[in-house]
């Protein structure tokens, strides 16, 4: 089943990640997954700009990503505006279904749940967005928790992804982890 809640920026790889084409918001799907990285173009357009280059590079040196976000700071308006947008995107899901589309494989699938409804009211929902939607995540398959010591970065490993985890500055972070891993020799 498809979760439109707040996911901990450490579960991103969990499952996948579907949007619809009439509102940024994304829906998750946790499930059991595989990982391999998708260098088309088209996925390449779906990064955030300010990780593109990081992933690519990633890519390069065969190092496999996983579901990823540079952190964002959007304002209260903003905020208030895509919560306009998930409320249009939850009534199709109500009624007529949503089409959604996974944004790695690009496959489709209609989303009707007659019972859905967004869990946030939209106050609450834009006061929790200023602090979760600035945060920043990028996942690799593997151990690199050697690479930190930089303040406003967290390195999560969990056996099976490593997590840097951007809470501050975190452009200069994802500049700062491409410079790390362009030293880091082909694996």
């Amino acid at each position: 089943m498809f979760c439109s809640n707040l996911i901990p920026h450490t579960d991103f790889y969990k499952g996948y990640w579907f949007r619809s084409e009439s509102c940024s918001w994304y829906h998750f799907y946790l499930t059991t997954r595989k990982f391999s990285n998708n260098t088309s173009e088209k996925f390449y357009n779906s990064v955030d700009k300010n990780l593109v280059d990081l992933i690519k590079l990633l890519h390069s040196k065969n190092i496999v990503t996983t579901p990823s976000c540079s952190g964002h700071n959007h304002s209260e308006e903003d905020y208030r505006e895509l919560y306009k947008h998930i409320t249009q995107d939850y009534k199709k899901i109500n009624s007529s279904g949503l089409k959604l589309t996974n944004i790695e494989t690009e496959e489709s699938t209609l989303y009707l749940n007659i019972n859905y409804n967004f869990p946030y009211l939209e106050d609450d929902f834009v006061n929790i967005m200023k602090e979760y939607g600035s945060i920043g995540v990028v996942g690799v398959i593997g151990n690199f928790t050697y690479i930190k010591d930089i303040q406003g970065l967290t390195v999560n490993y969990d056996g099976y992804v490593t997590n840097f985890i951007a809470t501050e500055r975190n452009k200069e972070i994802w500049e700062y982890l491409y410079n790390e891993f362009l030293s880091i020799s082909k694996h």
